[in-house]
């Protein structure tokens, strides 16, 4: 798919450029995955060629109209890579159980299982020392709106991943049973 024939009510797509300079887009990141198989011929070499970045449709108003435009995402840290290779291979499906950089309101969320409004944020001690403002705000404002917040100290993530994941995996199972309980009422 082309830029231009991105649909609507989409709201972020992945753009991958081939080593011949072509760019497709796509929806899901398993889409990207395939196409670049697909397209390589299961070459592992040429493979490692192809280049992928996720896009967010941003929009900026002005009295008489509403201009909107695709502002790139920058890559995930390493503490978000080593996470959300975790996930997956904990058996999470990324756009099925969570999305990375999953947007609420003005926020994007690290990690979230939108389902189960969790979101899951790595803090490097770099950005988010202890007791930051900005993100206790922030964190009271997604729990007003039904979210639960689970910060992860990135030497957590480092040190310790079979623990974090099982805490993720204790509130998964916890917000997907509040969830079944609540559907059965």
């Amino acid at each position: 798919m082309k830029w231009e024939e991105i649909p609507w009510g989409i709201n972020r797509i992945y753009a991958v450029e081939t080593p011949d300079g072509r760019v497709e887009c796509f929806i899901k990141k398993k889409e990207v995955q395939d196409f670049i198989e697909k397209d390589s011929k299961g070459n592992q070499e040429l493979a490692k060629q192809y280049a992928f970045a996720l896009f967010h449709r941003e929009a900026v108003s002005t009295k008489k109209h509403i201009t909107f435009f695709w502002k790139r995402v920058s890559g995930p840290t390493d503490i978000e890579e080593a996470l959300g290779n975790a996930l997956v291979h904990y058996g999470y499906m990324e756009e099925e159980d969570f999305e990375y950089q999953h947007r609420v309101g003005e926020y994007s969320l690290d990690f979230a299982f939108p389902k189960e409004k969790i979101d899951i944020e790595t803090d490097g001690e770099y950005w988010h020392p202890e007791g930051n403002l900005k993100d206790k705000t922030r964190d009271a404002n997604l729990k007003k709106m039904g979210w639960k917040i689970v910060r992860l100290a990135g030497s957590r993530i480092k040190h310790d991943l079979s623990g974090v994941m099982r805490e993720i995996a204790d509130t998964v199972n916890e917000r997907r049973s509040i969830n079944l309980d609540q559907q059965t009422i």
